[in-house]
């Protein structure tokens, strides 16, 4: 008797389960919806009528689910799973007033890092959700200068780094083998004719490292995580320099100019974490960097005293960078997961150095081989945004950091 009354109220509290969801799932599909909880927290409606709140929609009814238990753990509403075609809808409701409208929205939009097995994108309909993508979640001289003959009875011929000049040997100068004037003679400092025009031309493979994992949020207040690629790109890299240059000393030289650089693009991809949450991996990303740079630089050349014809160098170069972001596009590797394009294209100035050393080699009066190492700063890169976005964040990288390889043929006037 007792097991006979214990199923016959098992069953009647089973239907009763039933008829309520049953019963809340028509009420909200009747009654006035509420389109994401942004509209929610500015809702101003009758304090006599019943509201529900559409949270969001799923392709997959399991993150609908989960989405659902988030919810209820914020508000004492019913929070009901939908199902209508292929949609999962989460609704909240009913709700008995205005005022409570706000306060619900306002509790269940609080950051959803504080839930950690799943957290949503709010949006304002399945459609637009659907759209933004389904569950978006993350002569060998020195300086070509040859040796002179001591005790030279007419001129002195000195050839500097960038050519040569003669200049009468003072009568009061008395030439002996320790003298430097045996293998040198400096013009005035501001002698025009001391500073040769110079161009370079310089090209090689650079080294990037430009991936950076971010944390973002598109659409408040649920995230997405972008990871970053760890491994080096490499793409060429080209330039050309003009500008003067001096003899200082015997065994030392400088030079000064402007140098353009233009390289080929740069990709920065990784993964998307949906929902910042690494259960959520379902979509690779990609985009492009194209850097490009005008520098005031500048070089110290030495010499060593047997290999005249070989020029140890130290370099710098400062000014600003164009770095271009293009192409971002998305990749789904898990069925029913659908891409999204939140950025756009967009260009950005930024401040960009460079530090190096290196070798060059005269090949004759007028040609010098080189090569060397530098180490730049190509700067700071962005993407634009887009409508899909509701704020300003958006994927970028401070810097891109690169070790550059480099080839140069130096032609001096």
């Amino acid at each position: 008797m007792v097991e006979s009354i214990m199923n016959r109220m098992l069953c009647h509290t089973f239907v009763a389960v039933l008829v309520l969801c049953f019963s809340t799932v028509c009420l909200a599909v009747n009654k006035p919806i509420i389109q994401g909880f942004e509209q929610a927290e500015r809702f101003n409606g009758s304090s006599s009528d019943t509201f529900y709140i559409q949270a969001g929609s799923f392709l997959q009814k399991a993150l609908a689910i989960k989405y659902q238990k988030y919810l209820q753990s914020k508000t004492s509403y019913p929070v009901v799973v939908s199902q209508k075609g292929k949609w999962a809808t989460v609704i909240v409701g009913p709700i008995g007033s205005g005022a409570d409208v706000r306060k619900t929205a306002e509790a269940c939009r609080q950051p959803p890092r504080l839930y950690q097995q799943a957290s949503v994108r709010e949006h304002s309909s399945p459609e637009h959700f659907g759209h933004s993508a389904t569950l978006p979640t993350n002569p060998k001289p020195r300086f070509t200068e040859q040796k002179k003959l001591l005790h030279t009875p007419k001129n002195i011929t000195t050839e500097g780094m960038a050519g040569s000049y003669s200049k009468q040997r003072p009568s009061s100068v008395k030439t002996t083998p320790s003298s430097p004037m045996a293998s040198q003679v400096k013009p005035p400092f501001f002698n025009i004719r001391a500073y040769k025009p110079i161009v370079t031309l310089t090209i090689g493979p650079d080294f990037i490292s430009q991936g950076q994992a971010q944390t973002l949020t598109l659409l408040p207040p649920f995230e997405m995580r972008y990871t970053a690629n760890a491994a080096n790109e490499v793409v060429l890299d080209g330039g050309i320099f003009l500008g003067v240059e001096r003899v200082v000393s015997e065994r030392l030289a400088a030079q000064l100019g402007v140098v353009g650089y233009a390289g080929s693009n740069a990709r920065s991809q990784g993964h998307v974490w949906q929902f910042a949450e690494p259960e959520f991996d379902n979509l690779t990303y990609l985009y492009y960097v194209q850097h490009s740079r005008l520098m005031l630089a500048g070089k110290l050349l030495s010499s060593f005293t047997n290999y005249q014809a070989i020029h140890p160098y130290f370099s710098w170069e400062l000014g600003a960078a164009l770095n271009r972001a293009t192409g971002y596009r998305e990749v789904s590797f898990t069925p029913g997961v659908a891409p999204m394009d939140p950025f756009a294209n967009h260009s950005k100035y930024s401040f960009a150095y460079g530090v190096g050393f290196g070798v060059d080699y005269n090949l004759s009066q007028h040609i010098r081989l080189g090569t060397g190492y530098q180490f730049a700063d190509l700067g700071a890169a962005s993407l634009g945004m887009t409508s899909a976005e509701s704020t300003a964040e958006t994927l970028s990288l401070s810097h891109g950091y690169t070790n550059q390889l480099r080839f140069q043929l130096t032609f001096i006037a």
